[in-house]
């Protein structure tokens, strides 16, 4: 350097201090420079970035290929896998959002299964010993009236019966009274034999309700649920009944024609229905009654066809469909009529029962009419979500055998004949300890159809989601690259300008 022959020490530090501005300018980057790398000049290009470092299957050599014809190659296979992709991946949303449903079975095996309620029915309504043609004709009078079916035949016939002749066996002429005085009433007299899981039972273990079918009793519908323990008849409900056929005043033609119980297995809570889905047991036989539970779970909407925001009735506590019906049924009659029918006691807080003259003029015909017309529609109903069945299976013997009826005979003084007219028996019980479940699930879910997508990405194109990130920056990177390319030519027209 020049300063090294300088030989005055005031002259060499002056040198030595320019010569160290001079290193200095000449590593400092010039404006020039600074305004590149403030505009990205001297930035990789993000496409060649991207091509060089994506997890994407075949970009790199649709970028590096030195032939034309291999680079072109790969442009069209990339977009003919992209093209595969988009079907298959369209194909299987579309499925998805067909909300297809599917249905498992499974066979649950539990120590103890929960007891349903049991529903017993006379076909006789009012039980009465008089010989009397006036009292009869009352009585008959009074059958025809509670009968919806009979009312609406009797309107189309342009029959109308004399409600006057009723008060002959109540001064008010009142459903309710009648009914739960002179109808089937359980006593040891009537109910000789009762028992559940091997244990006794009396007529306190059964709940009194009102149907079409008179005064009809329930047996374990309290608070608390009964369960069976063992299976077979013997660990069930077996009950003996005697008829009472001498005190039957049902009417030849108009009134019920058969006599016996029927028997009605229904889920706790309920509401029974026992003259259309009942089971009918004749005298002098015994019925087996084998019960296969069924639990079922169903889909919510718009998977399925239950919804929970309907399950809220307002006089029944728990949901099923035919309480929703009812609920339907009382609240049309109520509107209508201005009053409920003796059947229907769950609305005795938002109304009043409806007299006789009332339930032969309106609420009778009218019950018939909107029942006929009615359905889950109309009525907003739709299927529980949660609900059990009983499936039963039916087995009749004679009853009772000879050497029993021998024995009622001398006990209570009963003829073989009024043995076999009278007596009747059934057992309901599980024959396994078991039960069927039904339930119903998305035939794609949602992690399914995530995962099937992931794999339809993978095979075509070698995507995963760290691939959509580096789309993501790619893209974010050409945008920023387009603004920066815009800034360069604006200043540059300003200082050519």
């Amino acid at each position: 350097m020049v300063c090294e022959n300088m030989k005055e020490p005031e002259t060499k530090l002056e040198c030595d201090f320019y010569s160290n501005v001079k290193d200095q300018s000449q590593q400092r980057p010039s404006d020039s420079d600074e305004n590149a790398d403030f505009d990205g000049e001297n930035e990789p290009d993000a496409t060649e970035e991207f091509a060089t470092s994506t997890t994407m299957h075949g970009v790199i050599f649709c970028y590096s290929s030195k032939s034309r014809t291999t680079k072109w190659l790969w442009i069209f296979l990339l977009i003919g896998m992209a093209f595969v992709l988009v079907y298959h991946v369209g194909a299987r949303v579309g499925e998805y959002l067909l909300r297809d449903t599917v249905t498992s079975i499974t066979e649950e095996y539990e120590m103890s299964m929960p007891f349903p309620a049991v529903t017993m029915c006379s076909f006789n309504r009012i039980y009465s010993y008089t010989d009397d043609p006036q009292v009869l004709e009352s009585i008959h009078t009074f059958n025809q009236l509670i009968s919806p079916a009979t009312i609406a035949q009797n309107l189309h016939q342009n029959i109308t019966l004399n409600v006057t002749k009723v008060t002959l066996l109540d001064p008010d002429a009142n459903t309710t009274r009648l009914l739960t005085t002179r109808g089937f009433r359980i006593d040891q007299y009537s109910m000789p034999y009762c028992s559940f899981n091997g244990r006794h039972c009396t007529g306190a273990d059964f709940t009194p309700v009102l149907s079409r079918l008179g005064l009809c009793h329930t047996f374990n519908i309290g608070d608390e649920a009964l369960t069976q323990d063992i299976a077979g008849s013997g660990n069930g409900l077996s009950v003996t009944i005697f008829a009472h056929t001498n005190q039957f005043t049902e009417e030849p033609i108009h009134g019920i024609l058969d006599y016996g119980m029927r028997i009605q297995v229904h889920e706790r809570g309920d509401t029974p229905d026992v003259e259309d889905f009942g089971i009918s047991i004749p005298a002098g036989m015994k019925a087996s009654i084998e019960l296969d539970r069924m639990d079922c779970e169903l889909m919510e909407r718009p998977w399925g066809r239950c919804d929970l925001t309907r399950e809220k009735l307002k006089y029944f506590e728990h949901y099923t469909l035919r309480n929703c019906f009812h609920e339907c049924y009382t609240d049309a009659i109520l509107q209508h009529c201005g009053c409920y029918l003796y059947s229907q006691q769950w609305a005795a807080g938002s109304g009043r029962e409806c007299t006789l003259e009332e339930t032969q003029d309106c609420a009778g015909e009218f019950y018939i009419r909107i029942q006929r017309a009615s359905s889950a529609r109309t009525c907003g109903c739709s299927v529980p979500c949660k609900h059990t069945q009983y499936k039963t299976s039916l087995s009749y013997a004679g009853f009772p055998s000879p050497p029993t009826a021998d024995y009622v005979k001398e006990r209570y003084n009963y003829s073989e004949r009024e043995s076999i007219e009278n007596f009747m028996r059934f057992n309901v019980y599980f024959k396994t300890m078991s039960y069927t479940k039904y339930k119903e699930s998305k035939k794609i879910d949602e992690s399914s159809l995530i995962s099937d997508i992931g794999g339809q990405l993978g095979l075509w194109l070698g995507m995963s989601a760290i691939t959509a990130v580096e789309l993501i920056r790619f893209c974010a990177r050409k945008l920023t690259e387009c603004g920066r390319k815009r800034r360069r030519e604006t200043r540059r027209n300003s200082v050519s300008g």
